[in-house]
């Protein structure tokens, strides 16, 4: 929660919250006071929500910064009557971390053999006795990359 209160820490809040923000509303103020006391304001000036012949604006993106610059536009996905709604940032730059380290899985002679061998001792059971392709699918695959990530184990290697 201190997080939040931290006016350095960028934050972006989506969803569809039910409040419908073309009308004045008790629960729209309140949203809006909640919201306000953590430094969140809305950001979504148009409908989100189309049915027949009227749309509400539900669906928000608050965020909690006026330092950068944005714009939110909708995106008709036609997979609901529900728009998407986009943010863009422009000018953000990020420092990239420098890593100090990767990790790679460790394949050698020895690893490799030690997958066939678990391999080869493998029954494949539950993949030979299901008619269902899909279950059968999931079988092989379970069993595949369990003995694959047992054989393969991550390591942590140092970037020069």
């Amino acid at each position: 929660m201190n997080d939040l209160c931290n006016t350095s820490s960028i934050f972006i809040l989506c969803g569809d919250f039910n409040i419908d923000y073309r009308k004045d509303s008790h629960r729209k103020y309140s949203l809006e006071s909640l919201l306000a006391s953590f430094n969140f304001f809305s950001t979504v000036t148009f409908p989100t929500r189309n049915f027949k012949h009227s749309g509400t604006q539900i669906d928000n993106i608050y965020v909690n910064t006026y330092k950068l610059d944005f714009s939110v536009y909708p995106f008709v996905n036609g997979f609901s009557d529900h728009d998407a709604q986009i943010i863009a940032f422009t000018d953000i730059c990020t420092p990239t971390p420098r890593q100090s380290f990767t990790m790679i899985r460790r394949v050698d002679k020895s690893t490799i053999a030690n997958f066939a061998y678990l391999l080869s001792y493998e029954t494949w059971d539950d993949v030979f006795s299901e008619t269902e392709v899909n279950v059968t699918y999931n079988n092989f695959l379970n069993t595949y990359l369990r003995i694959f990530y047992a054989s393969f184990p991550m390591v942590k290697v140092k970037i020069p």
